[in-house]
């Protein structure tokens, strides 16, 4: 579908502050780049949302792609396995681990927190300096990168450094066999890291002290689910998370469903009660062949 122009440039205009606030470049002359890793930048504009209930995002990234640097090793970014988030879920609602019998009110909450804009968050590593973007131009000068940027081959990973240290330093043990989840066995509290969503579980009192935490330290957003809230939802992964009573739903996005129809061109097709049965006439008889 195409964007909205209007739209599209309010959601550049807020992407150039976010970088002004974060400092992540550095105004230098281009002369300073010389002999070193000089990168180009794009645009990537996306509606996250739908037409309904339009989601604009816009994302300054850097192109720096391997065959222009294939030299240059150690980027990898570990990602947790999905079933890391279907454990914690099942802890939360384990009776005897989640809360005690009669007690489900004191029991284990489930934290989503969202890092807002994460690689600004995470220091750069190495020289890098950029084009600028056309709405913070200026004649003879480019970026030196202060803090990651999407697009450069190591920001997934400076990222991975970054929450990994501050999580140790406020006392949560990283996993030997999974480096994106943690735990902490004072305050009881596990959690899984997926880029810039964490999924946290433990009691009340342990997520509290946490999102403060985290707040302290990140712009993030959060929500918090339990049995007692189940008109509270969770978005993970495209995933939804919902917390009713003694059960615990965990679905794929529901919009996919439509998506999938659409692009496939079935908007208009008629249902069968069984795959590739084909409806004849009137009376709804069906050729099961």
């Amino acid at each position: 579908a195409m964007l909205d122009p209007e739209m599209v440039r309010a959601a550049r205009r807020e992407e150039v502050q976010w970088l002004k606030d974060f400092k992540v470049y550095e105004k230098v002359p281009i002369a300073e780049s010389v002999g070193k890793t000089f990168i180009d930048m794009r645009w990537m504009d996306l509606n996250k949302g739908d037409d309904e209930r339009p989601l604009y995002r816009s994302r300054l990234v850097d192109r720096e792609s391997r065959k222009r640097n294939p030299s240059m090793k150690g980027t990898l970014a570990a990602t947790p396995p999905l079933e890391a988030n279907e454990l914690l879920m099942s802890l939360a609602i384990t009776e005897g681990i989640g809360y005690r019998r009669g007690k489900k009110e004191l029991g284990m909450k489930l934290d989503f927190i969202d890092v807002r804009r994460a690689y600004f968050h995470a220091r750069a590593r190495r020289p890098v300096y950029v084009q600028l973007p056309e709405e913070d131009y200026e004649y003879g000068m480019c970026g030196r990168l202060n803090k990651s940027l999407y697009g450069t081959r190591d920001a997934a990973q400076n990222w991975e450094y970054e929450y990994s240290e501050w999580l140790e330093s406020v006392g949560l043990r990283r996993g030997s066999a999974r480096p994106c989840v943690f735990y902490n066995a004072e305050y009881d509290i596990q959690l899984v890291v997926h880029g810039d969503d964490f999924l946290i579980c433990g009691p009340a009192d342990a997520c509290k002290t946490f999102r403060e935490y985290m707040g302290s330290k990140m712009i993030c957003k959060h929500t918090t689910i339990d049995a007692e809230n189940p008109d509270v939802e969770l978005k993970v992964l495209n995933r939804t998370i919902n917390w009713d009573g003694d059960v615990l739903h965990y679905e794929g996005d529901r919009r996919h469903a439509g998506r999938i129809v659409e692009v496939l061109g079935l908007s208009q097709a008629k249902a069968g009660s069984t795959p590739r049965a084909k409806v004849i006439g009137n009376d709804d008889e069906e050729d099961r062949g």
